[in-house]
């Protein structure tokens, strides 16, 4: 009873967020490979690659849902004693009708490969993983127009952002 009373409230805090935050809007077009430092980058296409390491099949048995997105998007990380430090989601398929889950809208990115779904774990923050593993899933999609967006008081989101060379280009918000 407590559990679903729990799950009630989460759902209702975020229902009542979405109208209050500003999410920004930024784009990119790659032409020619970045440097990187040295990490141990990965990407997964499909769901035979999880089977692949100990280490990926741990992730998605904890996030069995997000499996799903292998259909229209591509899984990147950078891996650092033996867990991920840092991943995003590469979404390449459908992005004219995009689902932005935190406004809950649909917006059109016109066929930009949308970066989402991102996380660095904490011991990990403040070393430029975000910034790096951006930079690695920009080299995997040369050419293309790829868009981000960010919560506005995500600071160091936002700084490494910048860094990676994304321009901001809008603000969303639930009602524009």
């Amino acid at each position: 009873m407590m559990e679903n009373l729990l799950k009630i409230i989460r759902k209702f805090i975020n229902f009542f967020h979405q109208f209050f935050i500003t999410l920004y809007v930024f784009e990119l077009v790659v032409s020619k490979k970045n440097l990187l430092r040295n990490r141990k980058y990965f990407v997964l296409s499909n769901k035979g690659s999880i089977k692949k390491k100990q280490l990926y099949i741990d992730h998605f048995k904890k996030n069995k849902k997000k499996i799903e997105r292998f259909k229209y998007a591509k899984f990147f990380g950078i891996e650092k004693n033996n867990k991920i430090a840092c991943y995003c989601w590469a979404g390449y398929k459908g992005t004219n009708n995009w689902h932005v889950a935190e406004l809950n809208k649909f917006i059109n990115f016109k066929n930009s490969t949308i970066i989402f779904d991102v996380l660095t774990l904490p011991e990990f923050r403040n070393k430029r993983y975000y910034q790096d593993l951006l930079k690695y899933t920009q080299n995997n999609f040369l050419k293309k127009k790829m868009t981000v967006y960010v919560h506005s008081t995500n600071t160091s989101s936002l700084k490494a952002t910048k860094k990676a060379n994304f321009k901001k280009i809008a603000e969303m918000k639930k009602f524009n």
